[in-house]
């Protein structure tokens, strides 16, 4: 019934015990989101011993001739005896081989996300490692954004899992692999597991501090009661015997009495109370009930049974425990040489992990933001998830009944009596229903009167006379109108009333092109921030904020008036009343415009010595008068040393002046006179002459060289020379004690004039 692939050869069968096919210990262990795994030892003999490849060859399993599970060997060891010990794991970990880019996909729904992320998966592995997305039935109607940034597609499948539960399954149909995620259990096992039958033993994983035999049933809140302090509530009393209590009869005999007090508000009827407490008692108190049992699956006994599956749920009856309910398949392990040795593992709670052995987990990487689709698309999406759904593999069971009239119903349920099932659709003249909890109740109906009932109804078009509905909004959040309270909320986007005559724009402005405001157009708290603009028409009315306040809570008034700190204006604008120029403005960067004239009053002034930087710090008149500034200080500073200077000058030439008034200038000298070659002065003061020869050239007829002296006044001679017309030039040295000589005078006679010493010397010459 078991056999074993490598590549498409079998490598081993338990209907032939061929050497060359001989397994040891083969394995299999198949969970819910899992990539399950295959354990086995491979004999030096077995055909497949050489030929198999770590990571390359791929391994089937199948029963019957129909493939159950595929993988590939992930890791082996060699025992003494040379055998191959291979380890295998399941397709579902195909995803660990690639990883996601950083990237953002903004309203998707989970269908869409998942067709993104195996896009990359299968554009980076090898074709026989790639998926089709196949039937999605798990919903997030929030549309949120998804975020990837280098996880493995494996780890990112792991939190979708974490945040919506589900189940990921991978699923052969015709050689192609598809990749479900369902939000429920897609079949249901007619077998049952039965105390005392097939069920051999069971280990409870379960909190027992929950457990009750006996419960004592509340429902609504009754309006008048007993006790006046205290509340009173509905009871069983008038439909059970006049017992308050239910109790199982089986549970109460094996565990004694545990009781245990269960509400349910909304019941108003004492028939429905009772009801859901006896389904209470042997259903819904497991809800977190997880077995590990060892059964026998009666498929091995009788080829008509079906066998148990994984992921099928299955019902399990055990009466000394106050057990009877439908389990979910979460694990089967299956020992292929010893198929009735196969343990189950039943329960509700979900498991969450994709593990595998060379599986990178990560944290939850899915945030909520809004994403907005487009409506083709989530047509499209539905009618190919539609198409998947109804292809998927699954078993139900038809079954039609006639009443006493006549009248034939069709039932197709998930068992084979379908007073017992939890699934089925319900047909007849009345019209078609689908239900999830035995038809108590129909989410899915279309009735003879021609109403359709759905939790989800996709449609290109949708054409009514009336639509009459609680909320009306989009898939991403953007648009929400509210019928009951009339509230109307848009994140983004436009609203045009009257052929556009009044806007709302995406930035919450609202614009008027004609018409009339009028009324009163209040905001008790907060701040208006955006524009209320008329391109023509009036305003009329008052637009007020309640009694002024800022956002604070603070009174932004000053007696009748507005106080300065609430006016600030960024740019103003005043115009001509008749011509409509602008006079006076300022921009919203502080430039300031005026066209017209500026009057001032009687003593008033602008003070420019007061104005500093701090206001002007962009302003480019600021910068011209600070250049002109440091020009006149400039201009100062040299206007000070030329103050200086000049003082300077004319002291000298007061002295220069004294001077000239103390000299008889000659008749021919009445200024100082400079050329390339002369310079001509009554005064030349102090200095030195350098050169080789100077020459003092008098007049034609009369001239002299003068030496003054500070002795006695300051027209004391030191030294004369004079010259004479038709003389010779005679000399005169004049001594500070009165005396002088005189050379040439006269013939060249000298004349000495006091007492001449002629004492150690020698005087030739002498006549």
């Amino acid at each position: 019934m078991y056999s074993i692939y490598a590549d498409g050869a079998c490598i081993y069968s338990d209907v032939f015990a061929l050497e060359s096919m001989k397994v040891l210990n083969p394995k299999l262990v198949l969970e819910d989101n899992g990539a399950g795994s295959l354990s086995m030892k491979l004999p030096p003999m077995n055909v497949g011993y050489s030929s198999i490849v770590r990571m390359i060859t791929d391994i089937s399993v199948q029963k019957d001739g129909e493939e159950i599970w595929a993988g590939r060997v992930l890791s082996e060891s060699k025992d003494f005896w040379n055998n191959r010990d291979l380890y295998c794991e399941g397709e579902m970990a195909f995803f660990n081989d690639s990883s996601q880019p950083p990237a953002e996909y903004s309203g998707l729904s989970v269908r869409a996300y998942l067709e993104r992320l195996i896009a990359v998966h299968n554009s980076k592995v090898t074709p026989n490692r790639r998926f089709t997305l196949g039937a999605v039935t798990v919903v997030d109607k929030n549309f949120p954004t998804y975020y990837t940034n280098y996880e493995k597609t494996m780890a990112i499948l792991n939190a979708l899992v974490e945040q919506y539960g589900g189940h990921l399954r991978v699923r052969k149909v015709n050689g192609v692999r598809y990749l479900d995620y369902l939000a429920e259990y897609p079949d249901t096992c007619s077998q049952v597991i039965q105390f005392g039958s097939n069920l051999i033993d069971f280990t409870r994983k379960w909190d027992s501090t929950e457990f009750a035999t006996v419960i004592i049933p509340l429902g609504n809140r009754l309006e008048d009661s007993p006790i006046e302090a205290l509340d009173a509530y509905l009871t069983v009393e008038s439909v059970n015997q006049g017992s308050m209590y239910v109790q199982s009869n089986e549970a109460v005999a094996a565990y004694g009495w545990i009781e245990k007090t269960v509400t349910w508000d909304e019941v108003s009827d004492p028939a429905v109370l009772l009801e859901k407490a006896k389904t209470y008692l042997t259903d819904l108190q497991f809800d977190n009930l997880e077995l590990e049992l060892s059964a026998l699956d009666l498929h091995y006994l009788d080829v008509n049974t079906e066998a148990v599956k994984l992921l099928d749920e299955i019902r399990v009856i055990s009466r000394p425990h106050g057990l009877d309910r439908m389990f979910p398949v979460k694990k089967l392990e299956i020992p292929l040489d010893n198929p009735e040795q196969t343990q189950f593992t039943l329960g509700d709670s979900v498991k969450t992990s994709l593990t595998s052995v060379n599986n990178q987990t990560s944290a939850a990487i899915l945030q909520k933001i809004e994403g907005l689709p487009k409506a083709h698309s989530i047509l499209k999406e539905a009618k190919e998830n539609a198409t998947q759904i109804m292809n998927m593999a699954t078993t139900g069971y038809i079954t039609i009944t006639k009443d006493q009239y006549g009248s034939e119903t069709l039932y197709i349920s998930n068992v084979r009596d379908y007073k017992k099932a939890d699934k089925l659709w319900k047909w007849n003249m009345n019209g078609l229903g689908y239900s999830n909890d035995g038809g108590k109740t129909f989410g899915l109906a279309i009735t003879m009167d021609g109403s359709i009932v759905a939790d989800y109804i996709t449609t290109g078009v949708l054409n009514a006379d009336v639509i009459r509905a609680g909320v009306l909004k989009d898939y991403g959040g953007n648009f929400s109108l509210d019928f009951e309270t009339g509230k109307l909320t848009m994140k983004k986007g436009s609203i045009n009333i009257g052929n556009g005559n009044f806007t709302v724009d995406e930035d919450g402005n609202l614009f008027a092109r004609r018409g009339t405001f009028a009324g009163t157009l209040s905001g008790a708290k907060g701040t208006f921030g955006g524009q209320l603009v008329a391109a023509s028409g009036d305003f009329k009315g008052v637009v007020q904020a309640s009694d002024f306040l800022d956002r604070y809570g603070r009174s932004m008034m000053s007696g009748d008036k507005f106080t300065s700190d609430y006016l600030d204006l960024y740019g103003l604008t005043i115009r001509n009343k008749n011509t409509g120029a602008i006079t006076f403005a300022v921009s919203s960067t502080g430039v300031i415009t005026i066209n017209g004239n500026v009057t001032m009053g009687a003593g008033s002034s602008i003070n420019w010595a007061q104005v500093t930087n701090q206001n002007l710090a962009y302003n480019p008149a600021y910068s011209l008068a600070d250049s002109a500034r440091t020009t006149a200080n400039q201009a100062y500073s040299l206007a000070d040393d030329a103050y200086y200077e000049a003082q300077a000058a004319y002291n000298r030439a007061n002295q220069a002046y004294k001077m000239a008034n103390s000299i008889e200038m000659p008749w021919y000298i009445k200024s100082t006179y400079i050329d390339a070659t002369t310079i001509k002065s009554p005064v030349i003061e102090g200095g030195e002459f350098y050169g080789g020869e100077f020459n003092v050239i008098a007049g034609s007829s009369y001239g002299s060289f003068n030496l003054y002296g500070p002795y006695g006044n300051s027209r004391y001679h030191m030294l004369t020379i004079s010259y004479y017309e038709g003389d010779a030039p005679y000399i005169d040295i004049y001594s500070p004690c009165g005396g002088y000589i005189t050379i040439g005078r006269r013939s060249g006679v000298v004349y000495f004039s006091g007492r001449v010493d002629f004492s150690g010397a020698t005087v030739t010459g002498l006549d």
